[in-house]
């Protein structure tokens, strides 16, 4: 599969690992998008003058060109994100990871936004697009509002807040993305075994729901 990726946009890209992973697999150039400044730096010490990655220091939204607060986990950067939903709601609000550590988002940045479709204005069309926002999912692709042929998407599922999975999912199909597959986890080597159309996944996603440790966690794959 990425192999024939000329582009792909890696929106939540964190520290780089996912879009080291894509060069690896054989994409031509990956554009991360990471509104937190410590990991954005990281990108940077990471990719240095490689061009074949475009970082850019933004938060993806529905929307282009505006401000919006962005919670950061200073401790455990991976988790930070822009809806106060995922501070308040996620499995890590009120918790400890396994060294006793709380998960905590104890600064806040303002982050300037861009959408998808102003992406692919500047960059082009990508043929994949990764989003990884922490419950922010639904937002970020309903800043593509046209259909492209030959792209898929990948968003993160967390099962504590599904409904971000349905909303995402409702405007893709909307648009003429209506093919979807799941795995679970976010192991970059792990595609779907099979995809389904709109209607028989989301059939599929209410039988998976509620699971039995009420915290599935993994990624959703689009195509049309």
């Amino acid at each position: 599969m990425f192999e024939d990726i000329n582009l792909a946009f890696d929106i939540g890209a964190c520290d780089g690992g996912y879009a080291t992973g894509l060069l690896e697999r054989g994409v031509n150039k990956v554009v991360c998008v990471e509104p937190n400044p410590t990991s954005f730096s990281r990108i940077q010490s990471r990719f240095g003058d490689d061009d074949r990655i475009i970082a850019l220091n933004n938060a993806a939204s529905s929307t282009d060109g505006e401000t919006l607060t962005f919670y950061v986990s200073e401790k455990h950067p991976p988790i930070s994100t822009a809806t106060k939903a995922w501070v308040e709601s996620s499995r890590f609000a009120n918790n400890k990871d396994e060294n006793g550590v709380p998960y905590e988002w104890g600064r806040e940045v303002e982050a300037q936004t861009v959408n998808i479709d102003g992406l692919i204005l500047r960059y082009g069309v990508p043929q994949f697009i990764k989003v990884d926002t922490e419950g922010f999912e639904d937002s970020v692709v309903k800043g593509l509002s046209t259909y492209h042929e030959n792209m898929t998407l990948t968003f993160e599922i967390a099962e504590e807040l599904v409904s971000v999975t349905y909303s995402a999912l409702d405007h893709l199909n909307s648009i003429g993305y209506s093919n979807v597959g799941i795995v679970e986890g976010d192991d970059i080597s792990t595609l779907p075994a099979k995809y389904h159309t709109y209607n028989e996944f989301k059939d599929k996603m209410d039988k998976i729901f509620p699971s039995p440790s009420g915290e599935f966690f993994g990624m959703i794959f689009v195509k049309g």
